[in-house]
């Protein structure tokens, strides 16, 4: 037996997954909204993203810059 773990794929290598149970009505909420940003910007609007704009947001409103929030603007 070997106590090596399963490879990750190159998107998630230095990556966290963060998740909340959420109740179901408001997963939908979130999705329809994702719905919508994403018509209204012309490309998809994952969930992920949409979680990661809102977490960078609100850790800038109590003076948080995180670093990868100021890497991704740097690529966009």
């Amino acid at each position: 037996m070997t106590d090596s773990k399963p490879a990750r794929a190159a998107h998630r290598i230095g990556k966290t997954l963060v998740g909340a149970y959420i109740d179901k009505t408001d997963v939908f909420t979130v999705q329809e909204l994702c719905l919508r940003l994403s018509r209204e910007r012309g490309s998809r609007v994952t969930m992920q993203e949409f979680i990661l704009q809102a977490i960078s947001r609100q850790c800038a409103r109590h003076g948080v810059k995180l670093p990868c929030a100021a890497r991704a603007h740097k690529k966009a």
